[in-house]
């Protein structure tokens, strides 16, 4: 999820999957002014690749490397 509060229906999706990770790919990220979006500057969005490649790093050890030079790239 974007996070910073924008999906608050995922909450009730999250409980009811059960098994499913919900990734808060703001997380980390200072709101400027309390505006939740994050992504629309490039340090936001870079900071979102970073938590994603964690995310995935974490849910498949094996592949880690290739997620973070993803990310770098």
């Amino acid at each position: 999820v974007n996070g910073a509060g924008l999906e608050p229906f995922l909450e009730k999706v999250a409980r009811d999957a059960h098994g499913l990770r919900v990734v808060d790919v703001s997380a980390g990220i200072p709101l400027l002014g309390g505006n939740p979006h994050v992504w629309v500057g490039f340090e936001g969005a870079g900071r979102q690749v970073d938590n994603i490649a964690s995310a995935l790093a974490e849910a498949s050890p094996a592949d880690a490397q290739t997620f973070r030079a993803n990310a770098v790239a």
